[in-house]
């Protein structure tokens, strides 16, 4: 498996994974993970490795996520005014764009519902670094990278 970098492949929005068949992809999010730890990654979804569907893996302090169809909750108050204190600025790489750093917006603290390997709902609530993570990879599944803030 190879990470996309080209920026065109990675500009769209991908399609939720049917529960039922969230087993199907073991074998794909253990190769993710190997990925990840072997480019100094923390974290790789779908579509840059060639898969336009809703999932990512985490990868952070040796523990793993496999995150399937995520939502954030509360998103809108990156459009809200007055709520610097729930910001943070966070200079950010990614490994379909290797070579750049660019400084983005992120929620400091961030509430989430996906699903696991395991077929189960997850509620959670992340802080830094694990937030920064969730939302810049959830970016990828809606078609945007780095290189857009």
């Amino acid at each position: 498996m190879d990470i996309i970098t080209d920026i065109d492949k990675l500009r769209q929005n991908c399609e939720t994974v049917p529960i039922n068949e969230i087993p199907n992809y073991n074998n794909i999010i253990e190769e993710m993970y190997q990925i990840c730890m072997r480019s100094n990654g923390v974290g790789l979804a779908a579509p840059q490795i060639g898969i336009n569907k809703r999932f990512f893996v985490m990868y952070w302090n040796g523990i793993t996520f496999a995150v399937f169809n995520p939502i954030i909750f509360d998103s809108s108050i990156l459009d809200a005014v007055n709520v610097d204190s729930e910001l943070i600025k966070f200079n950010e790489g990614c490994l379909s764009v290797p070579g750049q750093i660019r400084t983005t917006t992120r929620l400091k603290r961030i509430t989430v519902t996906y699903y696991n390997l395991h077929q189960d709902q997850v509620f959670d609530e992340f802080d830094l670094p694990l937030s920064v993570i969730f939302q810049h990879e959830t970016d990828h599944l809606n078609g945007k990278l780095i290189i857009d803030f």
